[in-house]
């Protein structure tokens, strides 16, 4: 049995094209946003946008 093995990786790391998604700076996104309410808020550095709550409705946050 004849089995190929194919190497997905790029050539150098970290030059692929990625996802689409627009670059992020060190740390992550600027801007932390509600998905229920909309409501958006500065990220604070060092705490992940998943770990806030939005303000207004309680909401966990995400990243914009």
């Amino acid at each position: 049995m004849n089995v190929e093995v194919v190497d997905l990786r790029s050539p150098t790391p970290g030059t692929g094209q990625g996802v689409g998604l627009p670059p992020r700076r060190e740390g992550g996104r600027d801007i932390c946003k509600c998905p229920k309410c909309g409501l958006t808020v500065s990220h604070t550095r060092g705490v992940p946008c998943t770990k806030q709550k939005c303000p207004n409705c309680g909401s966990p946050m995400v990243g914009a």
